[in-house]
């Protein structure tokens, strides 16, 4: 390592370490109108539950291993109770825990399956999960353990619906009921939740027509089915659920965009029997807005702010909900906002010293066909730009994932060191909305490739970008993309730092995820999805005679989602291609998603110190 890298991952370690002790803040429901809250405070090496009062439970306390670590949390319907998932160390198996307020353990149900959502029956009398099957680690049976009983298989949601259920950021959702729109018309059909939970989301993508559709259960048997069609605006529908037949026709409440999602929606008491809240998602940041229960117009609310909204919960007074907020430059907030006045206050915070200050420009970017491209230009604020500084630029594009305005590490210590970062978001994500997923899935791939390489190209090309100090960071999908890219465009990278991603896609079949991709992917048995994924497998793009850019490849042996043998053969094909191309390949030994600080903080410095480095800028 030479001088410079050790002094740049010296500083990096530093700034990142002093980011990292700000902590974390995730809202996990409301008891008595507070938060209850997940939060990690500085020196903490996990984060603790908080309850409203101060009272902290501890997840060792229930799991006897001082790296366990709460991964979900929801509280019964009197508040009482709580039923947890604890996961130890880096490991990701968790198991299922009942506990009081006093954080006595009431009943430790068993091992749970691979990233098990858990909710309540409405009567607090039995906890509905997933049970661990170890000949399949994503079957997805669900049952139910009563707390003065044994658990009870109540279906087996099939491996159809495995393959395209998705668990999301919120930590109440529970797989339960599938929701339907009818191909040629607008009706939307829910399946009766049979009052089986109290609070459930079940995401559902349907094999044709790309439709999205999320139902979720609300107070006194009532339903919400959010629907998401790729060339039609999104939509709320209002369902019964106590149906004599299990099926209702569902009520038009909410409308939406087609360059737009609802990402989360509750019931808030109020006046004239209470109002629906529904988060509405594009790409400039998601929006707040209200609509009465018994019918009408639907209002925006003014509220905290365009960043992103997660989880909001009714605190049970009059109009009232609570909602966490966040954006590129301010860590999670707890707000407790008013639906009907737009009045907001905060309810919980971190420590934000320390945090520098970002100034974010949403730039629309002209793509080859046509359309555009969303790009989020990330800045030290009040700083001039320099178009030859250092430009950290990443992306995902995938799966239908929205990149939203969060407050992340990575840029935040490139921002403090005085540099630019860029978030292009190209097709195949859902920033624009389900089309916008849709335009670069399955043989449409390519488009997510050919958009990032054109945003990139046009930001060189008119001086804001220089491709001598333009690196790149992509994890996952995000690295399959750029792994694509640096090989299909060499001369618009310096460097590139790929993290955890499947290198080769004609080989998804070989491990148990990539059979479950193959609805964002397609079927490389299939002539046709094979030629595709041909000209965008990042494997497939190794020229023999090409000569890249630096390469620093993540791959870690303990990943559960992606082989590591993919990247040691991408490695291998790149050195073979042309004698001066450099590969630096690390095994940081961390599940898929790092699990623990000290993991997440070593990678993070690895990959930034290497990228600065590379420029030959400080």
């Amino acid at each position: 390592m030479t001088t410079e890298a050790t002094w740049l991952e010296a500083e990096y370690t530093s700034l990142v370490a002093r980011l990292r002790a700000i902590g974390e803040l995730r809202m996990v429901g409301a008891a008595g109108g507070e938060p209850v809250l997940l939060r990690q405070s500085a020196g903490a090496s996990v984060p603790v539950l908080v309850l409203p009062g101060g009272d902290v439970i501890e997840p060792g306390r229930l799991r006897s291993d001082p790296a366990a670590r709460f991964d979900l949390v929801v509280a019964a319907p009197d508040r009482r109770l709580f039923a947890a998932t604890v996961s130890a160390g880096g490991s990701e198996r968790a198991r299922l825990v009942v506990f009081d307020r006093d954080g006595r353990l009431i009943r430790d149900v068993g091992d749970v399956s691979w990233h098990s959502p858990v909710g309540w029956r409405p009567d607090g009398s039995g906890v509905l999960y997933f049970p661990a099957d170890a000949a399949d680690p994503f079957r997805r049976v669900l049952s139910c353990v009563a707390l003065d009983g044994g658990p009870v298989p109540l279906r087996d949601l099939g491996r159809a619906a495995q393959v395209t259920m998705s668990v999301g950021r919120n930590p109440l959702v529970v797989a339960l009921g599938v929701a339907r729109q009818a191909a040629a018309t607008d009706r939307v059909v829910a399946v009766s939740l049979d009052d089986e939970c109290s609070q459930v989301l079940a995401e559902h993508v349907l094999p044709t027509g790309g439709v999205r559709v999320t139902a979720k259960a609300m107070t006194g048997g009532l339903g919400i089915t959010l629907v998401h069609h790729p060339d039609r605006p999104c939509s709320a529908y209002l369902v019964d659920l106590r149906a004599a037949a299990g099926v209702t026709d569902g009520r038009p409440l909410f409308q939406g965009s087609d360059e737009t999602r609802l990402t989360d929606a509750c019931f808030v008491p109020g006046v004239d029997g209470g109002s629906f809240a529904f988060v509405q998602r594009g790409v400039g940041g998601d929006e707040l807005y209200g609509v009465p229960a018994a019918g009408g117009p639907a209002w925006p609310v003014a509220g905290v702010g365009r960043g992103t909204l997660i989880a909001p919960v009714a605190t049970g007074r009059p109009d009232e909900l609570l909602v966490a907020y966040e954006d590129f430059g301010t860590p999670t907030r707890v707000y407790r906002q008013h639906l009907r006045s737009g009045a907001s206050e905060p309810a919980a915070r971190l420590d934000e010293r320390g945090v520098p200050d970002v100034r974010h420009r949403l730039l629309r970017v002209p793509a080859g066909d046509g359309e555009w491209i969303p790009v989020h230009e990330l800045t030290p604020a009040g700083d001039a730009t320099d178009p030859d500084g250092p430009v950290l630029v990443s992306m995902y594009g995938g799966f239908g994932v929205a990149e939203t305005p969060r407050c992340a590490a990575t840029n935040l210590a490139w921002i403090a060191r005085g540099h630019r970062c860029v978030l292009v978001c190209p097709r195949g994500g859902s920033e624009r909305g389900p089309g916008w997923h849709e335009a670069g899935r399955g043989r449409r791939k390519g488009r997510g490739l050919t958009d990032l390489v054109e945003a990139i190209g046009h930001l060189q090309d008119t001086g804001r970008l220089c491709a001598a100090t333009t690196v790149a960071f992509g994890a996952s999908h995000g690295g399959t993309l750029l792994a694509s890219a640096v090989l299909s465009a060499p001369d618009r990278f310096r460097a590139a730092a790929i993290v955890a991603a499947p290198l080769d896609l004609l080989r998804l079949d070989t491990h148990v995820m990539g059979r479950l991709w193959r609805h964002e992917f397609g079927d490389s048995a299939d002539p046709d999805d094979a030629a595709a994924l041909r000209a965008v497998s990042p494997l497939s793009l190794v020229r023999p005679g090409g000569r890249y850019p630096d390469l620093l490849l993540l791959a870690s042996s303990s990943d559960e989602r992606v082989p590591v043998a993919q990247s040691r053969d991408f490695a291998d094909a790149v050195r073979a291609a042309h004698p001066d191309n450099r590969v630096t390949l690390r095994d940081p030994q961390t599940a898929h998603v790092p699990r623990t600080a000290d993991t997440q903080l070593r990678m993070t410095v690895e990959v930034l110190a290497f990228l600065e480095a590379a420029t030959g800028r400080k």
